[in-house]
């Protein structure tokens, strides 16, 4: 008999001994894990059309497709990119300022003492940084500034930006928008600015300005006249008022060659307002009601130096008459310097602390008194946050380092930040360095000269009254408390409170 089991028999496997590995039925035929279903295979016939993998070898799986995991790969990608575009977005809009009130983003900005040349490097970085707002910087002439101000902003044509004087808050206040708190905190703006600047700036509204500059009230000395007498400047008023007896000297029929000081009248003593403001309020009086003995010695006090001699109407105006070397002492802001280089480069001159009362206890500070101006935003304006947003770059320290080298290249002369953190800038220069000395306890009010608002204006309402105050001859008031219901009156024309 045969041996079905030998070697040469194996290949010949009976129909009930076929490989495991293929199933009979050829509509569900597996071949090595392969679905080999009808269309692989002819239904009238066993064996497959295709080709086969050999019998007893598995062929490698087909990956099947996953839809769960290809679906949140797809759902991962689009989540990606929703992500990327909100930071993206986020980023823009960082960069770039909300216009509000359907603004253009294009800014108007009034000033009177900063040139284009000042400012364009500012500007240029700052729209470069937001280049969806546009500023555009112009230079106004002082003339009428404030009454053509006040005429563009009621016709509704007026800047988004403009330039006012410290004393004229009260006067714009209507004009005026509020700053943000996003600008400054009332904590970071109470301690980046000088004490002056936050008690000028804060209304019944809120902060309404943010200064580029500081000054302040300051006194002259000339060089070589201290140096020819071997005289130290003075510290007190006793003190200044001898000097300036010492320094004056008369000629033929007394007309004066020299003087002393440029004190004492209101016909060509340059901001003699703001000296009179000084003294009222470093006596303790009241400007807004000067109904006291202290009004009285102050304007007495001022008016002594015309008596003395030492002083008179047939000078030229003080500044100039300091420029030119004919005057020892001369009482005015730092920004004065920029006409007196201009008018006489070569005089030597510095500035030291104004002279002060005699202390009544070692406590009491040493007082000055500010004028300078400040930037403020159309309440009218489109583009408000823009323009907050602009001054507050320009008040970075950065950016007032820049602004104010620029303007001592074209004016050979310094402007104080309004920064406290700035101040050793300028603590040992010798023209502004007894501006920001005193800048701590500095003091305001709203007598002050050669601010250009108009004769309506309130400096020019309260300085034609206080000037009759100390020309007693006009006769219309024998007295500074005489004069207390007309001050009254013009500054409730603006609802300046009186406390």
């Amino acid at each position: 008999m045969e041996n079905n089991n030998s070697p040469n028999n194996q290949n010949q496997a009976s129909p009930t001994n076929q490989n495991p590995a293929i199933n009979q039925s050829p509509q569900n035929a597996i071949v090595g894990g392969i679905d080999i279903r009808d269309e692989n295979l002819n239904p009238n016939s066993q064996n497959p059309t295709g080709p086969q993998p050999p019998i007893g070898k598995t062929a490698p799986p087909f990956k099947a497709v996953n839809k769960s995991g290809f679906l949140k790969k797809i759902l991962f990608v689009l989540i990606f990119i929703l992500l990327a575009g909100v930071i993206i977005f986020a980023l823009t809009r960082s960069k770039n300022p909300i216009l509000d009130g359907g603004g253009n983003g294009n800014i108007v900005w009034w000033g009177m003492f900063l040139e284009e040349n000042d400012v364009s490097g500012l500007v240029d970085e700052f729209q470069e940084q937001n280049p969806n707002v546009k500023i555009t910087y112009v230079k106004q002439s002082p003339t009428d500034y404030r009454e053509r101000l006040a005429n563009a902003l009621a016709a509704g044509n007026g800047p988004d930006i403009f330039e006012i004087h410290d004393s004229w808050p009260y006067m714009f206040l209507e004009e005026l928008a509020v700053m943000p708190d996003s600008i400054y905190s009332t904590e970071e703006y109470n301690s980046t600015f000088y004490p002056a600047i936050i008690s000028d700036m804060t209304t019944n509204k809120g902060i309404i300005g943010i200064p580029l500059e500081y000054d302040a009230l300051t006194l002259f000395i000339n060089e070589d006249i201290f140096a020819s007498g071997a005289k130290t400047p003075p510290k007190t008023w006793d003190e200044l008022r001898r000097l300036a007896e010492e320094f004056t000297q008369k000629g033929e029929e007394g007309k004066i060659i020299q003087a002393g000081v440029a004190l004492g009248n209101t016909k060509n003593v340059d901001y003699w307002q703001d000296i009179l403001g000084f003294m009222l309020l470093q006596n303790g009086a009241d400007p807004a009601n000067p109904v006291d003995n202290k009004a009285t010695d102050a304007v007495s006090y001022y008016t002594q130096f015309t008596n003395l001699g030492v002083w008179n109407s047939t000078l030229p105006n003080s500044t100039r008459a300091f420029a030119l070397g004919k005057v020892a002492m001369y009482l005015g802001p730092s920004k004065s310097s920029t006409e007196i280089v201009k008018e006489n480069p070569n005089l030597k001159y510095r500035t030291v602390n104004l002279p002060q009362l005699p202390k009544n206890k070692p406590t009491d500070v040493d007082v000055s008194y500010v004028s300078y101006w400040t930037e403020g935003v159309a309440e009218q304006s489109k583009n408000k946050d823009a323009a907050w947003l602009f001054l507050k770059f320009l008040t970075t320290k950065e950016s007032l380092a820049k602004l104010n080298q620029n303007y001592k290249q074209r004016t050979k002369s310094d402007r104080v930040s309004p920064r406290i953190d700035m101040s050793q800038l300028y603590i040992n220069d010798k023209i502004v360095g007894s501006i920001v000395s005193l800048a701590s306890s500095a003091k305001s009010w709203y007598l002050a000269d050669n601010t250009n608002d108009g004769p309506q204006g309130l400096n020019s309402q309260l300085g034609a009254i206080y000037a009759d105050i100390l020309n007693i001859e006009s006769g219309k008031y024998a007295s500074p408390k005489d004069a207390a219901e007309d001050i009254s009156k013009v500054l409730s024309q603006y609802d300046i409170p009186l406390d």
